[in-house]
């Protein structure tokens, strides 16, 4: 008698699309699979077939009834269970492959092997990646290879797990049909060393050379065929409407929630403006703006800084939104869509969105525009200025509102755009160079920028009075000068740094892993590999980062050590001007954040789905997240310090021919730095924990239905 390994009883699978409406996905079904045995599931696409694999297999738990998997119920097990089960007992084949981008073809096939503590034998895998014509280097990514590839990969990585039961969600769906024979061979000698196969399949001359074929309608089984023929299936399966276009035009209307997102970005970007504007009108309504003490000055100085800031945001903001929705775009480029049209799509999409932001930002910073002003007039260096009321005004609205959809629709349709048409094309000439996300028109400008930033740092070692003649106004002071000097040092450092993160920022981690002692922890290879290869995320979250730490720094040598020193400002003083520097800054970076957090936590989520699946427990998860968070901050840290020593060495050459005396010492360069990186730290941990705990108390995977 047979062993039954998998027991299916009465289960039934539901979908909320809205509060009040359901799609029932899986039907009251009913079945058993047992060890030697070959069990192949076919039917139309939105019939249920992978919801069924994966209720089957602990991935996804039914709305109603029961699963066991060795008369054990997989949905009853805690965390750290179920995560010994899906090492030792269960392997699993997936349609999407289950690779772990982050990681190369070789890591990814000894994942399970590792986490489970077994010995490995490299040239073993060797040897089954050549039975199976595997072409590619086991040492490249697997963002690299085909689909073809990817699957023989996944196969493998279940082969070398020695499983006595598998799950298999179109195995051979990618492969020509010499491999595809050939992973069939190999699935069959597994069942015939007393292995349970699942198999999930569109290809019916594949079911027909299994033990038994059940086929599913509308969440239904139809029939269950024991050694089918194929005249058998096709007359069982009729097709029909899928259930899948719908769920996808409910995701479709509901997926303005994410574009959302990056609401907290354009209100923050247009209280700054806000203030600006608001300021500006105010004071040249009241025939103010004129003078020595002109308050126009003072409302400009926080736009110049935000929207230096906000520039460099919207790029990655950008980025991470088209890598949020790829597959929508990839099905609309494969309908016909070229990339003008998916970049109109998705600057048309950032613009409405900046609107509702720009107005509420602009009605935010009415208050924040009179009583910042008013504070700021009762310090001592700007007891001079002006009495100026504030209030709203079309003007001051209406250049609030351009402005930034002006700016995101420029920023947001040519990001966009370099990122479909290097999607689109390949410039097989440069693809090394691309390789590092960097187009020889980028290292173009960066080099330029780089030089740029050499030429301004090297004036800092030349004779102060060539400078001064260069830098200054007729009544500026040779403080005046350096201070002037070192704000364009600071802007052009920022431009320099965002055009050469995609090259510096993979480096710095590369140092990192090398340099640090990481042999006792299992999880660090793959915190490390999925930091390098999210250089979407990487970016988008070091960059601003990067810039706060710059403007904190420039602010602070600044008024305390070089303008301060000289003018001997009070802490007032200094408190208004570190308010106006960094104000509009910090909030902008800070508004980037949490909409970095809801952009991409579906991504993040499915990271650790991903994780969870190959076996990574609920310690083994927390491990990995908080690797990950100490890379970036490890990396922010990085960065800061560097900057920080030529700024401070800057500092320096400039008290020096102006007869200063700096307060701060070379210790200050990591100050900043230290406290920038400890709350990026914090914050990233506290964020993927959340979405660890949410995910294994929940113990399924994401509710994809086929």
């Amino acid at each position: 008698m047979k062993k039954k390994v998998i027991s299916v009883d009465n289960i039934t699978k539901e979908v909320a699309l809205s509060t009040n409406k359901t799609i029932k996905i899986l039907n009251n079904v009913s079945l058993a699979a047992y060890a030697n045995e070959f069990l192949s599931i076919v039917g139309p696409s939105g019939s249920g077939k992978s919801t069924l694999l994966k209720s089957m297999s602990g991935l996804m738990q039914p709305t109603t009834g029961k699963v066991t998997i060795n008369a054990i119920d997989p949905y009853r097990l805690r965390p750290s269970q179920t995560a010994k089960m899906r090492r030792h007992e269960i392997g699993f084949i997936f349609q999407s492959y289950n690779l772990v981008p982050a990681l190369p073809v070789f890591e990814n096939i000894v994942l399970p092997l590792r986490l489970s503590g077994q010995k490995i034998d490299r040239q073993a895998v060797v040897q089954l990646m050549d039975k199976m014509n595997f072409a590619a280097d086991l040492n490249s990514f697997v963002a690299n290879l085909s689909g073809g590839e990817k699957q023989k990969v996944a196969i493998a990585r279940v082969l070398l797990t020695k499983a006595k039961i598998i799950f298999a969600d179109e195995p051979a769906g990618a492969v020509d049909s010499a491999s595809k024979e050939i992973i069939f061979n190999l699935l069959r000698s597994l069942v015939d060393q007393g292995a349970c196969v699942i198999m999930v399949t569109h290809d019916i001359e594949l079911a027909t050379k299994t033990d038994r074929t059940l086929t599913l309608k509308d969440g239904k089984i139809e029939q269950i065929f024991t050694k089918p023929k194929v005249e058998d299936l096709l007359a069982s399966i009729e097709k029909g409407v899928s259930t899948l276009f719908k769920l996808m035009l409910w995701q479709f209307k509901y997926s303005w929630k994410k574009w959302l997102g990056t609401l907290f970005v354009f209100t923050a970007a247009g209280i700054v403006l806000g203030f600006t504007f608001i300021g500006s009108f105010s004071t040249i309504n009241a025939h103010l703006n004129n003078g020595r003490f002109n308050p126009v000055q003072f409302f400009a100085i926080p736009a110049i800084f935000g929207v230096i800031t906000i520039i460099l945001i919207i790029n990655g903001v950008t980025r991470l939104l088209i890598n949020s929705f790829s597959k929508d775009y990839q099905l609309w480029a494969v309908l016909g869509a070229n990339p003008n049209q998916l970049s109109e799509l998705v600057s048309g999409q950032m613009m409405l969105i900046s609107l509702i932001g720009g107005t509420i930002g602009y009605l935010l910073s009415y208050p924040l525009t009179s009583s910042l002003y008013s504070w700021s007039c009762s310090t001592p260096g700007m007891k001079s200025f002006p009495h100026v009321t504030m209030y709203l005004s079309p003007q001051s609205f209406v250049f609030t509102i351009l402005s930034m959809g002006i700016l995101t629709v420029i920023v947001s349709f040519g990001d966009a755009r370099r990122i479909f048409v290097g999607k689109q094309k390949h410039f097989f000439k440069f693809r090394k160079i691309r390789k590092q996300g960097m187009s020889p028109v980028r290292y173009l400008f960066s080099f330029a920028g780089l030089l740029g930033l050499i030429y301004l740092y090297s004036l800092f070692f030349q004779n102060p009075v060539q400078v001064q003649s260069m830098f200054s106004g007729k009544d500026d002071s040779l403080v005046g000068t350096y201070s002037n000097l070192f704000l364009l040092l600071t802007i052009v450092a920022i431009i320099a740094f965002s055009l050469l993160a995609p090259l510096i920022l993979p480096f710095i981690v590369r140092l990192l892993f090398k340099i640090t002692s990481h042999n006792h922890l299992k999880t660090f290879t793959t915190a490390y590999y999925n930091v390098l290869s999210k250089r979407s995320f990487l970016k988008s979250v070091i960059v601003p980062l990067f810039i706060l730490i710059l403007f904190t720094s420039y602010v602070t040598y600044l008024s305390i050590d070089l303008a301060n020193v000289s003018s001997r400002r009070d802490s007032s003083e200094l408190i208004a001007a570190f308010t106006l520097f960094l104000g509009a800054p910090f909030i902008i970076v800070l508004a980037n954040i949490i909409s970095i957090a809801i952009i991409s936590s579906s991504q993040r989520n499915e990271s650790i789905y991903q994780l969870q699946i190959l076996g990574f427990s609920f310690t083994d998860l927390l491990s990995e997240k908080c690797l990950e968070a100490l890379l970036y901050a490890g990396v922010i840290f990085f960065v800061g310090i560097v900057n920080n020593t030529f700024l401070f060495e800057a500092i320096l050459r400039a008290a020096q021919n102006t007869g200063v005396t700096v307060k701060d010492n070379w210790f200050s360069i990591i100050y900043w730095p230290g406290v920038i990186s400890i709350i990026a730290f914090l914050f990233i941990v506290i964020i993927d924990i959340a979405h660890i705990y949410r995910i294994s108390t929940r113990n399924e995977v994401p509710e994809v239905i086929e």
